[in-house]
């Protein structure tokens, strides 16, 4: 980076202590190590591949299921990233479910947001938030893990009112997942 120019917009952060930052906030670097492992191990393929026989078929449980886990890894992944990884899966399971997968779609989507508030990495606010606050990541996540909680049992909730009449099973699927 010293031989070439940064471009003018990345200028600003060629100053920016990072290891001094990391070393001030070092439950952010377990939380990355554990979030490392977890999916070098292949941890979350293992449970997006696994949904559908966990929930036996029936769209709405997979669809509960895909969210909690997407809250899950949001909490500890960047809310962005998450989507992007659970996306292409959820695609893929709405088709062997047989069922449109926008509403899987748009529960993760809220989920993210929601696990993403509840620890300091979820959004990069919380960075900021935490670090002006002096806040480490147990206390914020302790402050704000009932908060999320309350928000998942509300969009469990939200989506059965609006997407029960979309996420019905039917016997096909049933079927579809048995052969998985």
């Amino acid at each position: 980076i010293a031989k070439h120019k940064l471009p003018e917009r990345l200028e600003v952060m060629k100053d920016f202590p990072l290891r001094s930052f990391l070393g001030t906030h070092p439950d952010l670097c377990y939380a990355l190590g554990i979030a490392c492992i977890l999916f070098e191990m292949s941890f979350p393929l293992w449970l997006f591949w696994r949904r559908p026989r966990l929930a036996g078929g029936r769209p709405f449980r997979v669809l509960v299921i895909m969210s909690l886990v997407t809250a899950g890894a949001s909490a500890l992944l960047d809310n962005v990233t998450t989507v992007v990884l659970v996306a292409p899966v959820t695609i893929y399971l709405a088709s062997v479910l047989r069922v449109n997968p926008m509403p899987l779609l748009l529960a993760e989507v809220f989920a993210s947001n929601i696990g993403g508030a509840s620890t300091l990495i979820g959004d990069p606010p919380n960075i900021l938030i935490g670090s002006a606050a002096g806040i480490n990541f147990v206390e914020f996540f302790l402050a704000m893990a009932p908060i999320s909680a309350i928000g998942m049992l509300a969009l469990i909730g939200l989506s059965w009112l609006f997407w029960r009449r979309e996420l019905q099973p039917s016997e096909e699927t049933i079927a579809a997942v048995d052969e998985m």
